[in-house]
């Protein structure tokens, strides 16, 4: 597998095979993410599918000149925040405005927290990552990874575990919270 690098380079060229390579590597990060932001999963497939198509057509590609990465989570999580602010502006009269605006504020500062979070568990190592997730955003016990992964409670155990000190290294003892803070607050299932 190409490197992500790598791999923008190709789709740079033209190559309709390391786009398609690019959507495989991300799409499923991307749209976990947009889920944590808008809480809808159709239509945060939707919206990394709009992405995408965008990517593609508009040739937004030639637009990344850092992180790949980076630039892929802050697109997605302005196309969200877009969103949100579209429906909030037909759903609001006038006279809300100032609390429209407190709202994609709220929104965009908790987005922002949760993308420093994001790029921190997309460090931990594949096996760590998947574990992770599937205890921490889809809400499973820890036996019921282990029995999915055909793995030991033992392991799950010291995966979270890692994951975690890993989480509290890369981000500050503040950020570390309130990140965890946010995802609970939001709906999603932290353990």
């Amino acid at each position: 597998m190409n490197k992500p690098g790598n791999l923008l380079d190709i789709v740079k060229e033209g190559s309709e095979e390391a786009y398609k390579s690019l959507f495989h590597n991300y799409y499923s990060d991307l749209v976990y993410y947009a889920v944590s932001i808008i809480h809808d999963t159709s239509l945060a497939e939707d919206l990394v599918q709009d992405f995408f198509v965008d990517f593609w057509t508009k040739k937004r590609y030639n637009s990344v000149n850092s992180n790949l990465s980076s630039f892929l989570f802050r697109s997605v999580r302005n196309n969200c925040l877009n969103y949100i602010r579209d429906v909030e502006r037909r759903n609001k009269h006038l006279s809300d405005y100032t609390l429209e605006s407190n709202i994609v504020v709220g929104h965009i500062e908790v987005a922002e927290e949760k993308e420093i979070l994001y790029k921190a568990i997309n460090q931990l190592s594949p096996k760590c990552k998947q574990i992770f997730i599937l205890c921490c955003v889809h809400g499973y016990k820890y036996q019921e990874v282990a029995d999915d992964l055909n793995i030991s409670i033992n392991t799950v155990r010291t995966q979270m575990s890692r994951a975690f000190k890993s989480l509290r290294k890369t981000l500050s003892p503040n950020s570390f919270s309130s990140l965890l803070f946010a995802f609970i607050k939001m709906g999603d299932s932290f353990c």
